[in-house]
Order: C-alpha cells, then structure tokens, then sequence
C-alpha cells in the first residue's frame, strides 16, 4: 500500500466577502503546471513535495491570479491561505468599493513591485494585553465579529505606526493567535491586525481592487504605509512614496 505524505495544505479565500473561493484552480509551482487534490472549503492539498521554498501561482475563474511563496519543512507541513482579488468574470454588488491606485516614487511609476493591501474586513482582530513582546510566539487577541471568516492560517498586518510589521497568524485558539514565527518587534494593547494581501503593480505603477464595504484601507510597500478611506463606488488615487 501505497502512502502519501500532505507536504502543503492551502485555502482559497475570495478577498471581498472574506469566504472561501472554490472551483477548479489552476495551479503553478516553480513555474511549472502542478495538479494539487482540489477539496471542499477551497482546500488545495500537495503530497510527497521535497523540502523547498516554492512560487506558487493560482487561477481562478472570477480572481486575479494570486501568487505565493511556500516554504516546505523537512518534517511536518505548509499550511496557509490565499486571498485571490475579484478579477474578469466577478459578480459585484452596488456597494462594491472600487480602486485604482497609481504608486509613484519621486516623478517615477514605481512599475513591477510587490505591495500589501491591508483591511480589517467585517471581522476586526485587536492586540488584547498590555504589551506583545519582541519574541513573543502568541498573542491575546480581541476578536468582534466572526471569525470564521478570517483567512486563518495567513498573513496580518500590525498596525503599528512606527514599527508595521507582517505576521504569520497559523491558528486561533479562544483568546490566543498563535504565531508561524516570533515577533520581530514589540506592540501595544490595542493595535489592530489587518488581513493582508500581496499584490504586485504594473508596468506602469497601477493596482486594482475592490472591496465588499466601506472602511479603511491601508497600504504597505517596504517599511511605508499610507492609508486612505474606501468608498462604495469608483475611486483613483495617488500614493507618492
């Protein structure tokens, strides 16, 4: 009898409702097509993968492609999730905030580069004791709303002011985040993880996106943050870094 060992468990999330995004996905690692177990709850499941760092890409009909970087232990495996962006093809409803963003450095596009969009969506995630510190593996977290509809395991901005930082949010346990790897800085009570996704800009500086509410949205590009309010409709704007 054959036994396959699950080197790499993902799930697909749609970005604007915060659900899981099921269909048959079509998938890259490396650069070459891989055909992972597609499962219910927008689960992809790999076996038998050699230890490794992979690039990862993934097509979804209605999604922009979303595309991630995996790391596969020699023992144990990869999980972690994937917001994919409403694409050609997505339903929206009125209250669809809609965005362009044109990311310029000096009189430059900044063209080709890799930036975070961070929101809380409808379920919002808050540093629930005095001080989290460098180091720390876990958090108390406050959590208002669902949690269901958190892409648990993934990645979180700390909206820290002075000192952003990306987390790895493996699970939630109650009151507890338990944490992919230590914090590599410390933060205070209060602070808000938002759900973070990776998209890359074009050519010519431009990202687009959408998103299902009105609320905040704040972008990361390197060490820099900018926020701005979203809107139900159309809007363009300008972030100089």
């Amino acid at each position: 009898m054959i036994r396959r060992r699950v080197s790499a468990a993902l799930q697909l999330r749609d970005s604007f409702w915060g659900c899981p995004a099921e269909g048959k996905a079509i998938c890259t690692l490396n650069g070459r097509q891989s055909r992972p177990q597609i499962r219910p709850g927008g689960w992809l499941i790999w076996t038998d993968l050699p230890a490794g760092a992979y690039d990862l890409t993934v097509s979804l009909y209605g999604f922009q492609t979303g595309v991630l970087t995996i790391e596969v232990p020699e023992k144990g495996l990869w999980e972690g999730s994937m917001l994919l962006a409403p694409g050609t093809g997505y339903r929206f409803r009125d209250t669809a905030a809609k965005l362009t963003l044109h990311l310029v450095h000096g009189k430059k596009s900044i063209a080709n580069a890799e930036i975070w969009l961070c929101t809380t969506g409808r379920t919002e995630l808050r540093i629930a004791q005095d001080t989290a510190a460098k180091g720390a593996e876990a958090l108390r977290l406050y959590c208002r709303g669902n949690r269901a509809l958190l892409p648990v395991p993934g990645t979180f901005l700390v909206a820290d002011e002075n000192k952003p930082e990306l987390i790895q949010l493996a699970a939630l346990e109650r009151e507890q985040g338990i944490l992919a790897a230590p914090l590599k800085a410390a933060h205070g009570r209060g602070k808000v993880l938002m759900q973070a996704q990776p998209v890359r800009t074009s050519p010519d500086g431009l990202v687009q996106a959408a998103f299902a509410a009105e609320g905040n949205l704040t972008v990361l590009y390197g060490k820099k943050t900018r926020q701005i309010p979203l809107e139900a409709g159309e809007q363009e704007i300008i972030f100089k870094f």
